[in-house]
């Protein structure tokens, strides 16, 4: 187990006085009441899993399986869902650099990459407002 120490090792032991006092208020209560924390813990526990299993699973229509649930919200069935295809122009192909800086940082022009970048954003940014407006871009 290498690579494993006090400082990557986590236990359930609180690292401040706060942590403490909370500790020490579950143990008293755990120890006063051990019937009715058990079941509280029990039900909060599977109360959650239900209401997830619910959430995830659960068909439209299907009643909640707890009385604290509320309904699973479904889309209305009347109304399409409709996806517009955006078209985008292909990016043209990368020209190879020949001669002795190929592939150095060195080949490439830091202001045309630039400008290359400034238009491709506001392109997209055009697109982007056609489609809001409700047009095609």
């Amino acid at each position: 187990m290498s690579g494993v120490g006090k400082e990557t090792v986590k236990t359930l032991a609180p690292s401040s006085w706060g942590g403490v006092l909370v500790w020490a208020v579950l143990a008293v209560v755990f120890i006063s009441r051990p019937t009715e924390s058990t079941a509280f813990t029990w039900d909060a526990i599977s109360g959650t899993g239900r209401w997830v299993a619910y959430t995830a699973f659960a068909d439209c229509g299907e009643p909640p399986p707890m009385e604290w649930m509320g309904p699973k919200e479904c889309p209305d069935p009347l109304e399409p869902i409709t996806v517009q295809a955006l078209e985008v122009e292909p990016t043209p192909a990368p020209v190879p650099v020949s001669g002795p800086a190929v592939g150095s940082i060195e080949s490439v022009d830091p202001s045309s990459l630039a400008d290359q970048t400034v238009d491709g954003v506001t392109q997209i940014h055009a697109v982007v407002e056609a489609v809001l407006a409700g047009g095609e871009g």
